[in-house]
């Protein structure tokens, strides 16, 4: 799949759920829509639908900063 055009997806959450995805995000320079995904790729891996890319965000190195 290429960088350019990637598809889009939506989800509804309440207002503490977006508040706390938007911080987090902020603290590790990215964006939300960027850390969600890196997020599900972390959670598919764990449940076996696809392979481990090469980072995830579990990695000690990438650990948010508390």
């Amino acid at each position: 799949m290429s960088l350019g055009r990637r598809p889009r997806i939506m989800f509804v959450t309440d207002e503490k759920i977006k508040k706390a995805l938007e911080d987090w995000a902020e603290a590790e320079t990215r964006t939300v829509s960027n850390l969600l995904d890196e997020l599900v790729k972390e959670v598919l891996v764990q449940k076996g639908y696809i392979e481990a890319p090469k980072k995830l965000l579990s990695h000690p190195n990438n650990a948010p900063k508390m």
